[in-house]
């Protein structure tokens, strides 16, 4: 008979296909009844044969020779068909019998289970598991890897893995759930593919986690201890969502190089070390997540990334007040904000500043007839013009990015300054100058009345909001 067409395999050929028992494509050892695969035990069987016949060489070559037992045991462009039925070991009846499926098999001549499978270095490459890939009751005393492989349903781990896990580029039909495992050694997740989720629920990591990814629908943790170094790294990589839930981190946290499109959501996570945030783009879903997020760029000294999630903290906060339940401290709330977005955009406080100065002057010089020393019209004219013609690109630019409004804060400058100059031809801008000053009374023999001590008390709040946002967003990491 012929070997089997793929390189490097010398087996026979399977019946009529042109590929070995292993290899060969398996569409035909099944029939599909109510959308449920029917598959062809005999086929099945002899597949799961094979593999035991193989390992059972491998002991009775591990009886003579030991160091059979430290190479690596690999699979490579398997198709594994439907796992065999797994069954419970029963003491009082001796089942072992029963428990010779898939990797175990029972050898008669001492009565007993042949296990060497566990003391394997076991790596599956580009193979494809086209059921459920049950391994739950298998004890990996070695390195257990999963490369380039293809899981069209479950992927089920042991309880308990005491010896380094990868699982690298492997494509997920459905989502990856690891959940009630206890992982002893280092774990690395590289670049799960497919459109699928992975989510840890329930779970231990003794040793360093390494998940790198590329792309994701959902990230989700919850009910799970850290011991040691987390990395959650992406390539810019942009997935849906992601979220934390009531688990535990006792050393260095990183994520980095992460977009996410929904709101990411931090809940009873607690952080006893560094955490470490890089390179992240993603809106957040409570006030805990922004505030945990900060505290991270805080511990880096990243005061300017710091200072954008503190504003998204206070985004959250916002929306935990109301006016019914808060009334003062959501009135102080709400002018901090459209003051300077608590400090964190010097621009608005600016504009209000302007706003208010300009408007004064204006009064002043329309309304009150006060009098200065303008400029030549024409000079004051070049000068409006040129502000406002300043401002109609920036304009321009935000109604095209559909901005918000507070976004258009540095044309709404521009064009004030360019209209106001217009309207007094005050150039040297001395009546707004004048009302900026908070202290310009105290040099003038001038009474001063209420209405102009709290617009003096506005202006010198609005001036205080302008210094701490323009500290605040230029210091350095």
């Amino acid at each position: 008979m012929s070997s089997c067409s793929l390189h490097d395999c010398t087996l026979e050929v399977f019946e009529n296909k042109d590929k070995c028992i292993l290899h060969c494509e398996k569409d035909d050892w099944y029939d599909i009844h109510d959308n449920v695969k029917i598959w062809n035990n005999k086929k099945v069987n002899d597949f799961w044969q094979f593999i035991q016949d193989d390992l059972s060489t491998i002991k009775d070559i591990s009886l003579e020779d030991s160091y059979v037992l430290s190479e690596r045991q690999i699979y490579s462009f398997v198709i594994f068909p439907k796992f065999q039925k797994e069954y419970l070991y029963n003491h009082y009846e001796d089942n072992r019998m029963d428990l010779a499926t898939n990797f175990y098999s029972f050898e008669y001549h001492v009565n007993d289970l042949n296990t060497v499978f566990n003391e394997l270095n076991i790596m599956f490459y580009q193979c494809t598991f086209l059921e459920v890939a049950d391994f739950k009751k298998y004890a990996f005393k070695k390195k257990l890897n999963f490369m380039l492989c293809k899981f069209y349903d479950e992927l089920k781990l042991p309880n308990h893995i005491t010896e380094p896990l990868t699982i690298d580029k492997c494509f997920f039909a459905r989502n990856l759930f690891l959940k009630g495992i206890n992982f002893s050694k280092k774990t690395v997740i590289l670049s799960p593919r497919g459109e699928s989720s992975l989510i840890i629920d329930n779970c231990n990591f003794e040793d360093d986690f390494l998940l790198r990814l590329e792309k994701l629908n959902l990230l989700a943790i919850s009910n799970t201890s850290f011991k040691n170094n987390v990395w959650i790294l992406g390539n810019n990589s942009q997935f849906d969502a992601l979220d934390f839930h009531n688990s535990s981190f006792y050393n260095l946290l990183t994520l980095k190089n992460i977009k996410i499109q929904n709101p990411v959501t931090f809940t009873d996570i607690r952080l006893f070390n560094k955490t470490r945030f890089s390179n992240i783009d993603f809106p957040v879903q409570n006030r805990e997540t922004a505030r945990i997020i900060k505290d991270s760029f805080e511990q880096e000294n990243n005061i300017i990334d710091a200072n954008k999630f503190y504003a998204l903290e206070m985004r959250q906060y916002d929306k935990e007040i109301t006016w019914k339940d808060n009334f003062k401290e959501k009135l102080i709330f709400k002018l901090h904000d459209y003051s300077s977005q608590h400090s964190q955009n010097w621009l608005l406080a600016l504009f209000w500043i302007l706003i208010l100065s300009m408007g004064c002057g204006f009064i002043q010089n329309y309304f009150l007839d006060v009098k200065i020393e303008f400029m030549k019209p024409l000079i004051a004219n070049i000068f409006g013009y040129c502000f406002i013609s300043i401002s109609i690109p920036l304009l321009i630019d935000n109604i095209l990015e559909n901005q918000k409004l507070k976004k258009y804060t540095l044309s709404f400058v521009f064009l004030i300054i360019g209209f106001y100059i217009l309207s007094t031809k005050d150039l040297l801008l001395e009546l707004p100058a004048k009302a900026i000053n908070p202290f310009s009374f105290m040099y003038s023999d001038s009474h001063i009345n209420g209405l102009e001590l709290i617009f003096k008390v506005i202006i010198a709040y609005l001036i205080y909001q302008l210094i701490i946002s323009i500290r605040q967003n230029t210091r350095r990491k």
